[in-house]
């Protein structure tokens, strides 16, 4: 946003860290002449307070505040399934969420909850982690339990990565090895959590420079007097893949070979000759252990991979279907629809449908 505003627009950019603060905010606003806001929004009264200063006024939270404020954000709910997309392809046994349902959590849930039941998985509830400070047995048992009611692995993701952090450390307290018993996959992509944890924070990296970018160029032609849509979406999220989500290990260390062959390969390239040329066993000798170590088929474990990158490709770039299906392997397009929608319950076009288009990047440019 402070790029955007100086570099395109030349203005002159106030923060305010704290702008729940509105009484402190709108008196810095009347009495420096400030032109316009951009804010994150978080109820209907302080919406009230700010659209009574009569300036530009944007809405830069996931939160639509109960009231009409033009509003710049991304899609939370696609933050979950893509969530949920990543540990149903890592393999785990059982899912659960940790992070409050307030606000961003809530819509973070909805996301990966939905997104579950299509592949017939249930969600489990981690219970709340307090801080170190003021926890009890008592809280610390009921995690516990609730970790030995669900069958392990349990891929558990987090609202944000402090609450991800958090289950990190009691596991380690807890004597759960991450990623073999539990993997955690935190919202954010914070540096400074995500490198210094035992192991790597796994996270998804938010379209939050987007954001900031599409809020500025909005604020420009809000002041030059143009409508405003009530909404804009912007980006997508990026999952970002550590140590902490890294389930690919097994007992057998040629099955965990072949695994590692299949995450690291190209989706289009990848075959069962290739792979039995890296392998030293016959065909029907790997495919009964891969079989009995991972759950199903070879073949099956390259089609998850191949429609993971397809959900990627959908979500991230404009090119036509027919294009996708290549890019992972497909040269009969209609065998690719089909064998997508058994994956994820939509066809390409209904999973790409329901993804931000994107389009402030045109109104912006133009």
């Amino acid at each position: 946003f402070a790029e955007v505003g100086r570099q395109a627009y030349g203005w002159q950019i106030q923060f305010f860290l704290s702008p729940e603060e509105v009484a402190h905010v709108t008196q810095h606003v009347r009495s420096h002449g400030v032109a316009a806001i951009a804010v994150r929004l978080v109820s209907p009264e302080q919406a009230r307070a700010y659209q009574q200063l009569g300036i530009p006024l944007l809405n830069a939270s996931s939160l639509k505040a109960g009231i009409d404020v033009p509003r710049v954000t991304w899609d939370d709910q696609a933050v979950g399934r893509l969530a949920a997309e990543h540990l149903l392809d890592i393999g785990v046994s059982s899912f659960a969420f940790h992070g409050s349902l307030h606000l961003y959590g809530k819509r973070r849930f909805e996301g990966f909850a939905r997104r579950l039941r299509e592949a017939r998985q249930r969600v489990h509830r981690f219970p709340r982690i307090a801080q170190s400070w003021c926890e009890t047995g008592e809280t610390a048992g009921r995690r516990t339990k609730a970790l030995r009611d669900v069958a392990l692995p349990v891929g558990i993701f987090c609202a944000n990565d402090d609450h991800a952090v958090s289950v990190i450390e009691f596991c380690a307290a807890a004597g759960l090895s991450i990623p073999d018993d539990v993997a955690v996959l935190g919202v954010d992509n914070t540096p400074v959590m995500c490198e210094i944890t035992t192991p790597p924070l796994s996270s998804m990296e938010l379209p939050a420079r987007e954001a900031g970018e599409c809020a500025a160029h909005t604020i420009a032609r809000m002041l030059a007097g143009e409508v405003i849509p009530d909404e804009q979406r912007v980006g997508m999220p990026t999952l970002i893949r550590r140590r902490s989500t890294d389930l690919l290990r097994v007992e057998d260390a040629i099955i965990a070979k072949a695994l590692r062959w299949i995450r690291d390969g190209e989706p289009a390239t990848l075959c069962v000759p290739d792979l039995l040329e890296r392998i030293p066993l016959s065909r029907s000798a790997l495919e009964r252990r891969f079989k009995k170590h991972v759950g199903h088929t070879i073949h099956e474990h390259i089609q998850r991979r191949r429609i993971t990158q397809a959900c990627e490709h959908l979500r991230r770039d404009p090119w036509p279907i027919s294009r996708i299906a290549a890019e992972v392997g497909y040269t009969d397009h209609s065998a690719f629809s089909l064998l997508f929608k058994r994956y994820t319950g939509k066809s390409p076009s209904e999973y790409r449908a329901g993804m931000p288009s994107g389009r402030w990047r045109a109104e912006a440019a133009s």
